[in-house]
């Protein structure tokens, strides 16, 4: 049996009987079951990340939180990825919003043909109650965004959910890579979640709108930080979010050079000889 059939045989019985059986979470990530997979799949690689540079505890955050579902799910992924990975790393998750929906446009980069202020509102209240670990940052983030190190000294930042929309929010959120601040609380590479540059047809995202002109003017802007597509995922067809994966590269982080191969090289060394 062809070895992709096989693979599609085996995820359509794991998707029918997941609500009887537990199975292991290594399995439903492998066949893309698990709840918000673009989030796992960030979560559990910044987590792998940090162990090989001796972190046990990194922080997830998400721009954008509206309804909270979002940060409700990384609650969920983080537990059940800290007990795939023995316990060896935990999480701070943050959640970072206006709590009012958005604010007015704020020029045609902002694409206002498609945006307008007050959408996406929170229930504050109800959120808050709900949530089990993570925190709420409430504010524009352009001011909260400046505040947030010194007053919650989170653990080292290994992977972030951009959900703002707008170009002028995004780049405000970019204002978190603050050179001063890469050793201590951020991790060398970070994985992030561009939500809005996909959309349906009338949306019409560019490099010169939303935020692929924040991440296009951000690298113009930066010399020891690059933002990039994560390129490794591009001829997965099976994965829905292979556009939305990003790397944010942190280039004068003390650590960026620190050796995380060993295995993973020899394996690949192994593959390339079976193919000579």
């Amino acid at each position: 049996m062809a070895l992709g059939l096989k693979k599609s045989l085996s995820r359509r019985v794991i998707a029918a009987t997941k609500g009887m059986i537990d199975y292991d979470f290594g399995k439903l990530y492998h066949h893309q079951l698990v709840e918000r997979p673009h989030y796992a799949y960030c979560i559990l690689n910044a987590a792998r990340l940090a162990l090989r540079l001796g972190q046990n505890r990194i922080s997830l955050i998400e721009f954008g939180v509206a309804g909270g579902n979002g940060l409700l799910a990384a609650e969920r992924l983080s537990k059940a990825i800290g007990d795939y990975l023995g316990g060896k790393i935990t999480f701070e998750i943050y959640g970072f919003d206006t709590g009012q929906g958005m604010p007015a446009p704020q020029g045609d980069r902002d694409l206002p043909y498609w945006f307008q202020s007050e959408q996406y509102a929170m229930d504050f209240d109800k959120l808050r109650d709900t949530l089990k670990t993570a925190k709420l940052v409430i504010g524009n983030v352009e001011d909260t965004v400046t505040a947030f190190f010194e007053t919650y000294d989170p653990a080292p930042i290994g992977a972030i959910f951009y959900d703002l929309d707008y170009y002028s929010s995004t780049m405000s959120a970019f204002k978190m890579f603050d050179e001063r601040h890469f050793d201590r609380y951020f991790l060398p590479r970070l994985f992030l979640y561009m939500d809005d540059v996909i959309g349906q047809e009338f949306e019409m995202y560019g490099e010169f709108n939303g935020p692929l002109a924040a991440i296009k003017d951000f690298n113009a802007q930066r010399e020891n930080a690059k933002i990039h597509l994560n390129q490794n995922l591009l001829s997965r067809s099976d994965v829905f979010y292979r556009h939305q994966i990003y790397y944010a590269h942190l280039l004068s982080h003390r650590d960026y050079n620190k050796y995380v191969g060993g295995g993973d090289q020899e394996q690949i060394q192994d593959l390339l000889k079976l193919k000579a």
